[in-house]
């Protein structure tokens, strides 16, 4: 019997590694192990630290992700304001190169009409105001160029005119026409188109041609 009793106070030390004895009624009372209790105690103290941690990681986590939206967001709107930009350089580049045309038109018509190619075209150098025309302009009819008007935009026709048909746009063209030489045989053209693109910036282009009498 005491063999017995000695194998189990032994398992049982093993197993919880503290005994306790009541002197009174000589029973053994097992209470458990500190590691355990320690152990325990950790556990509890990483669960109860565990939901700060997650909102400060969640916090974190949603900052940097504010941030990178912001970035692109402010990337795609300097992105758009660029390609108005270009996309106005280019409407501005044909309108210039289309004054210069328009007159090449002009000066073919006279000769085709046994007129002197330079007829109805004279010259308008600075100081003078310079010409403000489109396709429907004519020689002899041309307008003289008024800063404050715009030229419009047919959606219909796919064209820009004068005539204030269509919608009214930021650009502006001029066309100055200067003679050289004492008989008049050279012509030089200068098709200045300005506009204001996003932002309010200022932008113009300049194309310069010079038509010749070969006939």
């Amino acid at each position: 019997m005491r063999d017995e009793k000695a194998d189990s106070r032994e398992k049982m030390n093993k197993k919880y590694k503290t005994t306790v004895v009541d002197k009174k009624s000589g029973s053994v009372l097992l209470a458990p192990s500190p590691r355990r209790s320690l152990r325990r105690s950790a556990g509890r103290s990483s669960l109860l630290a565990s939901p700060g941690q997650t909102i400060v990681e969640t916090l974190v986590a949603v900052s940097v992700l504010t941030v990178g939206f912001l970035g692109i967001l402010g990337l795609l709107n300097q992105s758009l304001g660029l390609n108005r930009v270009v996309a106005d350089s280019y409407v501005g580049s044909y309108l210039a190169a289309e004054g210069v045309e328009i007159i090449k038109n002009l000066t073919d018509t006279n000769v085709i009409n046994g007129q002197p190619w330079n007829s109805g075209i004279g010259p308008n150098c600075p100081p003078a105001p310079g010409y403000q025309l489109d396709y429907a302009s004519t020689a002899g009819n041309l307008q003289n160029y008024n800063p404050s008007q715009s030229l419009y935009y047919d959606p219909a026709a796919h064209r820009y005119n004068i005539q204030a048909m269509g919608n009214p746009t930021t650009f502006r063209r001029k066309v100055e026409i200067c003679w050289i030489g004492p008989q008049s045989n050279e012509m030089r053209v200068n098709s200045t188109v300005t506009w204001t693109t996003r932002g309010g910036a200022q932008y113009s282009v300049n194309v310069e041609d010079h038509f010749y009498k070969w006939r």
